[in-house]
């Protein structure tokens, strides 16, 4: 690992819980920003605890950028390349399920801070080549949402919208479902949706 690194404020995580750390190399970014990022050659992360002794290693996996590594299940011994990155979250997840909503699933367009009483809206594109369903999904940040019994055609889209009558009044004929709560932040946020399988 080049450089070192020292969380300065100590992070808790439950039982059983997950932590996600950005190795982005700024750490004035917050402080789960770290003052270090991961060699795409070749690279060793160590976890020591406060008296300087070894907790757990891991070898970061060398050739295969953009792709997700991680222990399968969690706390196994072997590093292994993800087919689905669950960063915050279990890598024990249904990797069918999951991968197919992934490889599928898009979110082609956000609409926040919408002029006068205009609805805010999230629209979803189905990029597969087979019909996609949707039904279980659920927002778990930034709004609350779960998709009712919905499936896309192939190549097809689904609209979730903070104000149905609001929506339907300015796009007469776009199909749309509200979403049980909470409202897009116009400073900017994150929306995660998971398959809750």
């Amino acid at each position: 690992m080049d450089g070192d690194f020292i969380q300065k404020r100590p992070p808790y995580i439950a039982g059983g819980g997950f932590l996600e750390l950005n190795a982005d190399g700024d750490p004035e970014a917050g402080g789960d920003h770290l003052n270090f990022k991961i060699s795409r050659i070749r690279d060793v992360i160590t976890l020591l605890d406060p008296a300087g002794n070894l907790v757990d290693n891991v070898m970061v996996l060398p050739g295969n950028p953009d792709v997700s590594q991680g222990r399968m299940p969690d706390g196994g011994t072997a590093t292994s390349y993800l087919t689905l990155p669950t960063p915050g979250f279990s890598n024990s997840s249904n990797l069918a399920a999951d991968t197919t909503v992934m490889n599928g699933l898009r979110i082609t367009e956000i609409m926040f801070d919408p002029p006068g009483n205009s609805a805010e809206y999230i629209e979803f594109k189905n990029i597969s080549a087979a019909p996609l369903t949707l039904t279980g999904i659920t927002f778990d940040s930034g709004l609350t949402f779960t998709f009712p019994a919905t499936t896309v055609a192939a190549g097809g889209y689904a609209v979730i919208t903070q104000n149905l009558p609001a929506f339907t009044a300015q796009y007469p004929g776009v199909a749309a479902v509200q979403w049980t709560s909470g409202r897009l932040d116009n400073t900017g946020e994150s929306l995660r949706i998971v398959t809750g399988t």
